[in-house]
């Protein structure tokens, strides 16, 4: 702090944002964790600032007798979701004419310790069947990337 008290630098602050908005389809199965088209690239400015992921949007759903999970990778490390299986968001299907869509709605705080350029992606895994991301559907997903001062 400054002698009035203020807190003065950049810990905590904004540095940047970066946003896009994606229409990456997925469909199909597959029982590990499969990257999409959705993702975004920041470069952060010091090699200890955190980075904020958002990923709201879009559609998901299962076909009857499905369900999957979507996670947050920043290249191979899964950064979203607590197990080696779930993501960090579950989906599946109650029976109304076959599929519900459900929006995608995800985030996570990332300290990725570096100052080369990172890339966040939204990785989807079938738990059974058949399982979409924005397949037939004109909706886009927002990505927002912040840099936050450590």
């Amino acid at each position: 702090t400054n002698g009035a008290g203020f807190i003065t630098g950049s810990a905590g602050k904004v540095l940047q944002v970066v946003h896009a908005q994606t229409m990456g389809t997925f469909g199909g199965g597959g029982t590990s964790f499969q990257s999409t088209a959705n993702s975004l690239s920041i470069t952060p400015s010091a090699s200890n600032s955190k980075i904020f992921v958002s990923m709201q949007g879009g559609d998901c759903y299962a076909a009857y007798g499905a369900s999957g999970g979507m996670a947050i990778f920043r290249g191979g490390t899964k950064l979203s979701g607590n197990t080696a299986n779930i993501g960090g968001q579950y989906f599946t299907p109650e029976y109304v004419y076959g599929q519900v869509r459900a929006p995608v709605s995800m985030q996570c705080l990332d300290s990725p310790n570096t100052t080369s350029s990172v890339t966040y992606t939204l990785h989807i895994k079938s738990f059974g069947g058949t399982i979409y991301l924005m397949a037939g559907n004109t909706s886009s997903m927002n990505i927002v990337l912040m840099e936050i001062g450590a």
